[in-house]
């Protein structure tokens, strides 16, 4: 998956990208790492650590930097592990319990709202405590494996 991030990032920051809209922006899988790691440190002390707030800005991290702010610039986000429903795709349902996806979703249910309530104008914040939801979106899996295959095939192939 951090193959295919890194192509449609770069794919996104082409004269003529291919996505339906220029307000996307594609997160780094180092990064949905490190914001999964800083969960229990942010769910202690409610900070964000700088760098969440850089790429909120579009200037982190380096190879992902699009200069494309959230919100203002940006209406879809896509990251590997926004509006209030957190979309799950997941190519082995059956093999993580639903109370476990949970768990690997609450970094993002909770972090998420706190990045966006740090960053918008303090007229437009939600309430502190408010957490996003997720679904899980399955049943596209199958032909999404086989196309992001292809698609990557052909991405390294050009390369050569």
């Amino acid at each position: 998956m951090a193959a295919a991030m890194h192509m449609f990032h770069r794919r996104s920051m082409q004269s003529q990208s291919p996505y339906y809209s220029p307000r996307i922006a594609f997160l780094d899988c180092w990064f949905v790492n490190s914001w999964v790691n800083d969960y229990k440190k942010y769910d202690e002390t409610n900070e964000l650590p700088e760098y969440f707030s850089m790429a909120f800005n579009g200037e982190y991290p380096a190879e992902f930097v699009t200069g494309k702010k959230w919100l203002k610039d940006v209406d879809s986000l896509f990251l590997c592990h926004h509006k209030e429903v957190i979309h799950v795709y997941d190519s082995i349902r059956t093999w993580v319990p639903d109370k476990k996806m949970q768990e690997e979703c609450m970094p993002f249910t909770k972090m998420l709202p706190a990045l966006l309530n740090k960053m918008v104008d303090p007229k437009l914040r939600t309430k502190p405590d408010k957490q996003f939801t997720y679904c899980l979106s399955d049943q596209i899996i199958p032909a999404m494996r086989l196309k992001m295959a292809a698609e990557i095939y052909d991405e390294v192939a050009m390369e050569d």
